[in-house]
């Protein structure tokens, strides 16, 4: 048996929750509730967020920073406060976002502007954002079912224009074809590091409307948001050693580990030059170990969702299966065509504590707790041979 210890990790995996505000109902703000207190309370998402609310049409002044035809004041329909803004159909509406700005740079560190809107039927509402010497940022939703939704622009999208003579100066304009209403018109930084280039020498980070898995010198990835794109990703997990994504797009599912492996909808793809030139990974994902489980101990689970052959090993995931029944647990591990590279393993009914991984002998310090217990054992092994894997909790 070969024995490959590229790099020993132990740090502890870190839930992730998406970055940018959701659709919310109409909500009553409390009695006192200042506008700026009731938003993060209506849109949870934005807690611990950096963020500016520059106008909450509260107050008719509102308006002196908006050029809207067939628009005014509307207390039937707000997503905070007492009222919002209703903007007539077929209408083009103008926000001065320079004079809100009240000379603090734009966009400097942030990365989404925007508002939130709705409708009681189908609108479509295009937000435009127009900056001096940059091309215009467009994008364009539709609104329906009597929610608000937020319209927001990515700022980290802004390009030199080759033509800056002809833009404004830091203005939104509103478009829409149908009667809408318009609350709550923010600017957001959403930088966010979710883990932190120390886990596990990797960073994955967000910012605007795309997520960046990277480890610096091996690979980078570039993913667009759910929040940005209606096919975009959200991440399901992201720790040290492995972050998952879901989509409603044509891929699925992604899965990515820090040493270069991902799996789109179980199609392997080496992201790493050091995993693409080993022909082991790609052999391995088609024709696996075997795994056996001592049933007084645990058992292989073969019927998980991604898990093509009923075999124990998830494709999706890249990882075998496994339901822990004690504090103790053996792994019987026979390669197949190809040596095992790198072999993972996913655990749960493990109960609280640390685990620790002994092969043959050798304490190897693999296995990282994730958030809801289940314990991830990424093996930084090399196997050619049958191999006896021992884990027990302390």
């Amino acid at each position: 048996m070969k024995f490959v210890l590229p790099f020993l990790l132990s740090a502890s995996c870190i839930s992730c929750a998406t970055t940018t505000p959701k659709t919310t109902r109409d909500s009553a703000p409390l009695p006192n509730e200042p506008v700026s207190m009731q938003l993060p309370r209506v849109e949870p998402s934005l807690r611990g967020m950096k963020y500016s609310l520059l106008l909450d049409f509260e107050n008719q002044r509102d308006l002196v920073f908006l050029n809207t035809p067939e628009s005014g004041s509307d207390e039937t329909h707000r997503h905070t406060g007492f009222r919002s803004l209703q903007l007539g159909a077929k209408t083009r509406s103008t926000i001065k976002l320079a004079s809100l700005m009240s000379g603090r740079p734009f966009p400097g560190d942030y990365t989404l502007v925007g508002a939130y809107v709705r409708a009681g039927n189908a609108a479509t509402v295009t937000l435009r954002c127009l900056f001096d010497g940059y091309a215009p940022l467009t994008r364009t939703i539709t609104v329906s079912g009597g929610e608000w939704k937020p319209l927001l622009i990515d700022l980290s999208d802004l390009k030199p224009s080759s033509d800056p003579s002809k833009q404004q100066v830091a203005t939104l304009e509103i478009i829409t074809d149908a009667i809408v209403y318009l609350d709550d018109v923010l600017i957001i930084d959403n930088n966010n590091e979710i883990v932190p280039l120390t886990d596990g020498g990797w960073v994955i980070a967000q910012k605007g409307f795309r997520y960046r898995v990277e480890r610096p010198t091996m690979f980078s990835v570039t993913l667009d948001s759910a929040e940005g794109k209606a096919d975009g990703w959200e991440i399901e997990e992201s720790c040290a050693v492995r972050a998952r994504f879901r989509s409603t797009g044509l891929v699925k599912s992604l899965t990515i580990y820090n040493d270069g492996r991902s799996y789109w909808d179980g199609a392997f793809k080496g992201l790493s030059s050091a995993v693409r030139d080993d022909a082991a990974f790609a052999l391995q994902q088609d024709s696996g170990a075997r795994v056996e489980i001592p049933e007084e101990v645990g058992k292989l689970i073969r019927n998980s969702g991604g898990d093509d052959n009923a075999d124990g090993f998830n494709e999706l995931r890249g990882a075998y299966l496994i339901q822990a029944s004690a504090s103790r647990l053996q792994i019987n591990l026979q390669p197949g065509r190809a040596p095992v590279v790198r072999p993972v393993f996913e655990i749960t009914g493990f109960p609280l504590g640390k685990v620790l991984v002994n092969v043959e002998g050798q304490i190897v310090d693999a296995a990282t707790r994730l958030q809801n217990g289940t314990v991830l054992v990424v093996l930084p092994l090399r196997f050619e041979r049958a191999v006896s894997i021992s884990l027990r909790v302390e």
